[in-house]
């Protein structure tokens, strides 16, 4: 089995960084590099070294971005961008992976479910129309109950601040609903997706919104 420690590594001292970069220059083909550096990436970003996860990001937009799957790359910007508390380039990058998407379709991320959950629950008012927009446009990329759930209770919570009480209540049902399965839908990965400790006040907020249906 091929080693993919080098680059999934959880820490990034100047060692494990000369050792990432020597290793990525042998790489061969600039989609292999990209595909690195984007995993090496998620890997930083996934222990809360966002800072380190942007720039393995923008060296793969400085160098391959022909080859990268961009979708990706900029949903993953957006979300350290956002965890670093920097929302407005988190938006910029959120609109940049939606742009990425439009232009190759087959390679889908889950930007839309985090976009309309940052701008729910921010709330960022001025966003609510275009995230009820991107929502609908890449809704049948909904595979896990935890997807439906944050699509669900996005528009709940976006819909009670446009003052649509009926709308939201449906889909603040949904939310619920969707929150309360215990299997994912597929075979071999029952426990994947599924809703697990939602925070109290957020289901009594989407309780009362389905009551008002």
């Amino acid at each position: 089995m091929a080693d993919e420690s080098w680059y999934r590594r959880k820490t990034w001292t100047p060692e494990d960084e000369a050792a990432f970069f020597a290793r990525l220059k042998r790489s061969r083909g600039g989609f292999h590099k990209a595909q690195y550096c984007r995993i090496q990436a998620y890997e930083l970003q996934d222990v809360g070294l966002y800072k380190v996860a942007l720039m393995l990001l923008d060296h793969i937009m400085a160098n391959w971005p022909e080859d990268a799957q961009q979708a990706a790359v900029f949903h993953q910007k957006a979300v350290c961008l956002e965890r670093l508390g920097e929302t407005a380039d988190a938006i910029l990058a959120y609109r940049l992976a939606f742009d990425a998407q439009r232009a190759m379709p087959s390679m889908l991320t889950n930007a839309h479910l985090d976009y309309a959950w940052l701008v729910a629950t921010n709330p960022f008012p001025e966003c609510f129309d275009e995230a009820l927009t991107v929502l609908d446009e890449f809704q049948t990329h909904l595979s896990f109950p935890l997807e439906e759930f944050l699509a669900a209770a996005a528009r709940a919570i976006i819909l009670d601040a446009k003052g649509d009480s009926k709308a939201s209540g449906r889909h603040a049902a949904n939310a619920l609903q969707a929150a309360e399965k215990t299997h994912s839908g597929f075979r071999y990965h029952d426990n994947l997706g599924l809703v697990k400790n939602m925070p109290p006040d957020l289901r009594e907020r989407l309780e009362q919104l389905a009551a008002r249906s």
